[in-house]
């Protein structure tokens, strides 16, 4: 019996990724959404003057919100709000200041609710790049 030192294999880094995740929206569930970008443009005093909205098809994996993940505090999930994974891209934001006088809010249509994109809560990547994004979003109230 030999007791010199075996070699340790190199570490690698993930791929393969992105190609893994378009898989999974392809077999096993992924969800038909309506993605509603809405632009404002607002007036000195702060009020809505114009609205703008396009709309486009996108496909991702959704589900309840977890209550029991440790980065929400206590209270600020509601009854309806949703965790979604969404390929990452520009495509997707949560609401931002464009300008001075521009807003962008972004929202989801699901199941004939709607809702508002309201945090990024993490990012996926494959070998440097990002692949899907964590998304909760929040129901917006009729």
């Amino acid at each position: 019996m030999s007791c010199t030192p075996t070699a340790v294999p190199p570490a690698r880094v993930r791929s393969g990724f992105s190609k893994h995740f378009q898989q999974i929206l392809d077999v096993w569930g992924g969800k038909e959404c309506t993605h509603v970008q809405i632009t404002e443009t607002l007036d000195e005093m702060g009020q809505v003057i114009d609205q703008s909205r396009s709309t486009s098809t996108i496909y991702g994996i959704i589900s309840p919100a977890s209550y029991t993940e440790n980065y929400h505090p206590i209270g600020s999930l509601q009854q309806g709000d949703l965790t979604a994974f969404f390929k990452y891209s520009d495509d997707v934001i949560k609401s931002s200041q464009l300008t001075d006088s521009t807003i962008r809010k972004d929202h989801i249509i699901y199941e004939g609710n709607e809702y508002r994109v309201e945090q990024i809560q993490e990012i996926a990547y494959d070998v440097g790049d990002p692949v899907f994004a964590r998304y909760l979003l929040r129901k917006v109230s009729p």
